[in-house]
């Protein structure tokens, strides 16, 4: 017998991203995958939990280009996310 396929989706920040991802976990979960999310605080908070799909939360922002100061601190958030993202992934 065959397991069922775990696929996780990293998808975030505005509906335009979300909201496509959400269409194309509905259909890997209609062949039988199972679907979860990965992603931050923003549309994605709201979105997936509502369309029935886990979201585990990691903590991420965009790099900016004309704050280098900013550009460090997201740098080092995608750092953090990173291993967060591999804990996800061992799970």
């Amino acid at each position: 017998m065959v397991s069922a396929a775990r696929i996780v989706i990293a998808a975030g920040g505005t509906a335009g991203h979300v909201v496509p991802a959400i269409a194309v976990a509905d259909a890997l979960r209609a062949e039988g995958a199972q679907v979860s999310f990965v992603g931050g605080q923003r549309a994605e908070a709201e979105l997936v939990p509502a369309a029935g799909y886990p979201l585990d939360p990691i903590r991420v922002e965009g790099i900016s280009r004309t704050h280098p100061g900013k550009a460090l601190r997201a740098l080092a958030k995608a750092a953090l996310a990173l291993r967060g993202a591999r804990r996800i992934l061992r799970e």
